[in-house]
């Protein structure tokens, strides 16, 4: 008994001996008003009892001063919480008084432990804010100086500049920003003590001040050279001035080119009067001189009822440019930019009106109408003289044949595959009955367009009232235009009253008719799924709801629904519209799900492990079929342990036994700390996987069951201590 009371204590004696001196723990990289600062002890100071008060300070002497409280968040630890943000830009010293102990009555170490510096007063972040506005000009743009403190715009000014390469140098104008010009640079850079937890939040309006962030524009434009940039040099004082910059800062502004028109071009639309339209490299002024037609153009041959307007950068010069299809234009100064920087020269350019190309545009390719809608179908041409109109009905296994057919002149195949080349299909090859071969004259001026409406019911028989109708349309260039230009097109259209929805799965599909003219459910309309070259495949009959279910094959093409003389066809693939599951509040995966999955739960008995220690790790894996959970499959399968450097330092197998279960105990080698990973790998499958490197989503699927991983976290560490009694 008195050896043992003999080593307990010898123990206390050497931990008195050995007493370490306290630290401060901050949770950032330097003091800022919202750091938070913890003082740790080396051995517990106070009694539980006290754990979770805030008390006055007696531990912590901090040079400067820095009032404030304790907050005891543990026997050893306890938070230092401020009354007022720290001093910017300053540096503390803490001390522990003399004649401190810890609990076990062993002496805490006294004097100076730790010193903490502040963040130095700096600028944290500058932008021009508008410069990809359509207006912006690096000669005269704004930038945005935020600061981690309040700043005084006239005390800045002599500090501010914008300067070139070759030494250039243009006094910068500064202003306090308001809330509402400094955007989100008002939300997320607060002066620094706006920034201290018990700060009380200002009320603010858009055109309030924001007392850390300068605009600075130049006093005058900035004139051409290269390497300019606004410049910060330092000293720059914070509003108290109680701390300044320490460093120069410089933000580039790049190159500010002469000013000058970039482009000179003839604009020719169709139904629009011909303009010339020059384009230059910095904004222009919101109007122009009254002499500027005067002294700034010279055009050969001049137009009469010449005319300009601003838009943008741009000049659009208007007139009677029908004259001729030649022109050169000469821009030439004086003519100075909004920035007020002047024409570095003049410009000439020949140009050419030419004619527009000639084109012929339907409304829809393959596309459903309203049987009882407009019945109308809209034609536009540009630059034709004439239009040539073919349309044909078709039914039955010809209109299926004629819709594949159709898919070589869309390029758009079976599941969206593309087909190339396209090419329009022979018209005397489409088998139906032609209900119309007309030429229709157009006779509207050149570079003009028109507009050609078909109606159907002064077109079609009378009592047809839905049918599928192949459209052959084909122009004859206006002989006035330069180019043949785009003078065929072909439609499908169909004019029903069917309509559909579907709820699809990779095995079936839920078919809903409706009428769409009144909304209403369709019973008896006949489904018919059809393959390549029409081949008949299955046939079904909506039910009193309108809804039927249909098998989806890889050999289906398109879906027929028919109801007495009206029908609908559609192709039934992969091209099918759907509204996707992004628009509801459900997880989804934008690749198919296996239907067979290997899940994997893998834990061990510690958070945190020592250099050294023995690990032990228990597995749980299961196969997930469809929504049911069943046991797994014995298969090989292995546990690799890698090193934070992504070094392998254990490899070894595991047996699942009949549960899916498995366990392992692995020793850690001394010296190494960090995260490591455990993984449990199915080499089989990753083998497999390793070999389909061009089909990566089924590489992805069979990975997501072959490989699963643990962090593993080892770190070197010290457990409180704990009083013996």
């Amino acid at each position: 008994m008195k050896t043992l009371l003999l080593g307990v204590s010898t123990f206390f004696a050497i931990t008195m001996a050995l007493a370490a001196a306290p630290r401060l723990v901050v949770s950032t990289p330097s003091l800022v008003p919202e750091s938070q600062i913890d003082l740790v002890f080396d051995s517990p100071v106070i009694e539980t009892s006290e754990l979770g008060k805030t008390v006055d300070n007696t531990w912590l002497e901090i040079q400067p001063a820095l009032a404030g409280k304790l907050l005891w968040k543990a026997q050893n630890i306890a938070q230092l919480i401020p009354d007022q943000a720290p001093a910017i830009g300053a540096t503390y010293t803490f001390s522990i008084p003399k004649n401190r102990q810890h609990l076990d009555h062993s002496a805490v170490p006294a004097g100076k432990f730790a010193t903490l510096e502040s963040e130095p007063f700096r600028i944290i972040a500058a932008n021009p804010p508008n410069r990809w506005s359509s207006d912006y000009s690096a000669s005269t743009g704004e930038w945005l100086l935020a600061l981690n403190d309040r700043v005084d715009p006239a005390a800045a000014a002599n500090f501010v500049s914008f300067i070139s390469k070759s030494g250039q140098r243009v006094a910068a104008r500064l202003e306090q920003a308001t809330v509402a010009r400094a955007g989100y640079y008002a939300t997320n850079y607060k002066p620094w003590g706006s920034r201290f937890p018990n700060a009380s939040a200002e009320e603010t309006t858009p055109e309030s001040p924001v007392s850390n962030i300068l605009i600075a524009t130049p006093v005058s434009a900035l004139p051409a050279g290269d390497g300019w940039e606004i410049s910060v040099i330092k000293g720059l004082p914070n509003a108290p001035a109680n701390a300044r910059t320490r460093e120069d800062s410089a933000y580039d502004i790049g190159k500010i080119e002469p000013f000058q028109a970039t482009e000179i071009n003839a604009y020719v639309a169709a139904d629009r009067p011909r303009q010339v339209v020059i384009t230059f490299n910095q904004p222009l002024a919101e109007s122009l001189p009254v002499d500027f037609l005067e002294k700034c153009i010279e055009l050969n041959p001049r137009p009469e009822h010449l005319s300009a307007v601003i838009e943008g950068r741009e000049i659009q010069l208007s007139g009677d440019f029908s004259d001729s299809d030649k022109y050169t234009v000469t821009f030439k100064p004086p003519f100075t930019s909004r920035a007020g920087l002047d024409l570095s020269g003049p410009r000439t350019k020949e140009i050419t009106f030419e004619r527009l190309d000639p084109e012929l545009v339907l409304p829809s390719d393959n596309q459903a109408q309203l049987a009882g809608g407009s019945r109308s179908y809209r034609i536009q041409t540009v630059n034709l003289a004439s239009v040539h109109v073919r349309i044909k009905k078709l039914t039955g296994t010809d209109l299926i044949r004629a819709y594949q057919g159709y898919q070589n002149y869309t390029g758009s195949g079976h599941n969206g595959k593309s087909i190339e080349p396209t090419a329009p299909l022979p018209y005397p090859l489409v088998v139906g009955e032609t209900i119309l071969d007309k030429e229709i004259l157009l006779e509207n001026p050149i570079d003009t367009s028109k507009e050609i409406t078909l109606l159907w019911d002064e077109l079609l028989p009378k009592d047809l009232h839905s049918a599928a109708l192949f459209l052959d349309i084909t122009g004859a260039s206006n002989s006035k235009a330069d180019k043949q230009g785009r003078r065929s097109a072909q439609a499908l259209l169909q004019l029903t009253d069917i309509g559909l929805a579907w709820k699809l799965t990779s095995k079936e599909a839920i078919i809903y008719a409706f009428s769409c003219n009144s909304g209403a459910p369709l019973s008896g309309v006949k489904i018919d799924l059809i393959g390549e070259d029409a081949a008949a495949l299955q046939s079904a009959t909506t039910d009193s709801s309108g809804l039927i279910t249909v098998p989806r094959s890889d050999a289906a093409r398109h879906l027929r629904a028919s109801l007495g003389p009206d029908g609908y066809l559609t192709a039934f693939d992969a091209t099918l519209n759907t509204v996707g599951l992004w628009h509801f509040p459900i997880r989804y995966s934008y690749g198919k799900a296996a239907e067979t999955t290997r899940k994997a739960f893998l834990f061990t008995d510690r958070s945190l492990y020592r250099p050294g220690e023995t690990v032990r790790l228990k597995g749980i894996v299961r196969t997930q079929h469809g929504n049911a959970i069943e046991a797994t499959k014995p298969c090989p399968a292995r546990i690799v342990i890698v090193d934070p450097t992504d070094k392998e330092i254990h490899t070894s197998p595991v047996v699942i036994s009949e549960t899916g279960a498995f366990d392992l105990a692995y020793t850690l080698p001394a010296g190494k700390t960090g995260t490591h990973t455990i993984r449990l790998e199915f080499p089989e499958e990753l083998a497999e996987a390793e070999a389909l490197e061009e089909q990566w989503e089924k590489q992805e699927a069979l990975l997501a069951s072959a490989r699963f991983e643990l962090p593993l976290r080892v770190e070197e560490f010290r457990r409180n201590a704990f009083e013996v009694t």
